[in-house]
Protein backbone atom coordinates (compact mmCIF):
# COMPACT_ATOMS: atom_id res chain seq x y z
CA UNK A 1 0.00 0.00 0.00
CA UNK A 2 2.95 2.59 1.21
CA UNK A 3 4.68 1.54 -1.70
CA UNK A 4 1.82 2.67 -4.34
CA UNK A 5 0.83 5.72 -2.15
CA UNK A 6 4.86 6.61 -2.98
CA UNK A 7 4.25 5.55 -6.44
CA UNK A 8 1.00 7.73 -6.87
CA UNK A 9 2.62 10.95 -5.23
CA UNK A 10 5.57 10.94 -7.04
CA UNK A 11 3.59 10.48 -10.59
CA UNK A 12 1.36 13.82 -9.47
CA UNK A 13 4.56 15.51 -8.30
CA UNK A 14 6.16 15.05 -12.01
CA UNK A 15 2.48 16.30 -13.95
CA UNK A 16 2.50 18.94 -11.58
CA UNK A 17 6.06 20.47 -12.16
CA UNK A 18 5.36 20.00 -15.90
CA UNK A 19 2.21 21.72 -15.22
CA UNK A 20 4.65 24.60 -13.47
CA UNK A 21 6.85 24.80 -16.63
CA UNK A 22 4.31 24.54 -19.50
CA UNK A 23 2.70 27.97 -17.27
CA UNK A 24 6.27 29.56 -17.54
CA UNK A 25 6.32 28.91 -21.12
CA UNK A 26 2.64 30.84 -21.45
CA UNK A 27 3.83 33.32 -19.46
CA UNK A 28 6.99 34.28 -21.00
CA UNK A 29 5.54 33.74 -24.73
CA UNK A 30 2.42 36.54 -23.54
CA UNK A 31 4.90 39.02 -22.06
CA UNK A 32 7.20 39.08 -25.13
CA UNK A 33 4.30 39.37 -27.58
CA UNK A 34 4.50 41.41 -30.44
CA UNK A 35 2.38 43.69 -31.15
CA UNK A 36 0.84 42.47 -34.77
CA UNK A 37 0.31 39.03 -33.18
CA UNK A 38 -2.59 39.69 -31.89
CA UNK A 39 -4.86 36.35 -32.39
CA UNK A 40 -2.60 33.87 -31.80
CA UNK A 41 -1.70 36.13 -28.23
CA UNK A 42 -5.29 36.09 -27.17
CA UNK A 43 -5.48 32.12 -27.48
CA UNK A 44 -2.43 31.49 -25.83
CA UNK A 45 -2.96 34.37 -22.96
CA UNK A 46 -6.37 31.96 -22.72
CA UNK A 47 -4.46 28.35 -22.69
CA UNK A 48 -2.48 30.37 -19.88
CA UNK A 49 -5.46 31.20 -18.13
CA UNK A 50 -6.57 27.93 -18.40
CA UNK A 51 -3.43 26.36 -16.82
CA UNK A 52 -3.29 28.41 -14.28
CA UNK A 53 -6.74 27.95 -13.40
CA UNK A 54 -5.72 23.96 -13.83
CA UNK A 55 -2.95 24.37 -11.18
CA UNK A 56 -4.97 25.75 -8.40
CA UNK A 57 -7.92 23.08 -9.20
CA UNK A 58 -5.02 20.75 -8.93
CA UNK A 59 -4.01 22.30 -5.77
CA UNK A 60 -6.80 22.63 -3.73
CA UNK A 61 -8.05 18.97 -4.76
CA UNK A 62 -4.56 17.91 -3.53
CA UNK A 63 -5.17 19.38 0.21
Amino acid sequence: WLSAKDKRLQSEAKSQAHLQKVIAHELEFISKQAKGQQAKGRARQRRYEELVAAANSYVRNSQ
